[in-house]
């Protein structure tokens, strides 16, 4: 069975990207998965972790959509009620495997351009542990350290993925799998031009506007192309389920 997702995203290094992501859902196992893996995307684990992570972030924000579109009032909302015929926590469930399915394209892509090697979650919660201790450490000797002495785990999990944006986003544009033209640089200086003059910036600037909105077309098309399959439907629903 296929399922298709939609959702708006708004994608990493500041570009605003209203896109639709059409990913291809795979419906392979009912039953629970080992390890707390809820799905994969093309082959990469999503933990039970990044769902939740994913629910905190977008659950206001899915919550006043539907508010707004259907007109009602916060008392009467309900997560388990239907606005527009679907019930408000597959809403919800849309966008949260909208967006794992998002930040594990960004750590895929992340690894084939070689600037992330381990990109499961518990190689991730592993590696924020052991910065911890060794900014506690740091602290307690008296040395300077920059940030904060420890990230919680969604914290840290957003840290890290924002990282992996930026570099991937350098690496593809020096190999050249990100490109632009002097003319797309110059339509996108004319279109923003007086706010960029307004700035004191030139079409250096838009140039890097221009890479940057491919970036995020890069990660969306990888995103609309992805198969996600052998999803936990039970761990899902349990994820979920906690926001009620």
């Amino acid at each position: 069975m296929k399922k298709k997702i939609k959702r708006t995203l708004a994608m990493g290094l500041g570009i605003p990207a209203a896109a639709v992501l059409l990913a291809v859902i795979i419906w392979v196992s009912a039953g629970r998965q080992q390890d707390g893996i809820l799905f994969y995307v093309d082959g990469e684990p999503v933990y039970t972790e990044e769902a939740e992570f994913a629910v905190d972030k977008e659950r206001l924000t899915v919550r006043s959509q539907i508010m707004s579109e259907y007109d009602v009032e916060g008392a009467d909302f309900s997560w388990d009620a239907e606005y527009g015929g679907k019930q408000a926590l597959e809403y919800l469930e849309e966008t949260v495997f909208a967006d794992c399915t998002e930040n594990k394209i960004i750590q895929i892509v992340a690894r084939e351009v070689g600037v992330a090697d381990q990109i499961d979650y518990p190689s991730l919660k592993a590696m924020n542990e052991k910065d911890t201790e060794v900014r506690k450490q740091r602290t307690e000797s008296g040395q300077v350290i920059y940030g904060n002495t420890s990230y919680g785990e969604a914290d840290y999990y957003d840290y890290v993925l924002s990282n992996l944006e930026q570099q991937s986003y350098y690496q593809l544009v020096e190999d050249g799998t990100l490109k632009i033209s002097d003319e797309e640089v110059q339509e996108i200086y004319e279109q923003n031009k007086e706010a960029l003059e307004e700035s004191g910036l030139n079409e250096e600037t838009a140039k890097t506007m221009g890479l940057q909105q491919k970036y995020a077309e890069y990660i969306q098309q990888r995103a609309d192309d992805a198969i996600i399959e052998n999803i936990d439907e039970g761990g899902m629903q349990e994820v979920l389920e906690k926001v009620k």
